[in-house]
């Protein structure tokens, strides 16, 4: 797990929630009071797109170099 803080936490938060990605819902009768945040279907929509940039990270992250002949 990566450690961040609570007010990193809280901006990405916000800044997700701003552009409709993440919705936080309230858990009500829970003492501290409870959130949850849930994606929104503009934020399911880029679960591929993410899994995808994961996949092309993993591909290249040992090391290998692209070759612009195999682009061609």
């Amino acid at each position: 797990m990566v450690n961040i803080s609570d007010q990193v936490l809280g901006r990405q938060l916000k800044e997700l929630e701003t552009h409709a990605i993440i919705v936080k819902k309230v858990i009500p009768d829970t003492v501290p009071i409870g959130v949850e945040y849930i994606l929104t279907n503009k934020g399911v929509d880029l679960i591929p797109i993410l899994e995808s940039l994961c996949d092309w990270g993993k591909t290249y992250a040992d090391g290998k170099e692209i070759s612009i002949s195999t682009m061609l």
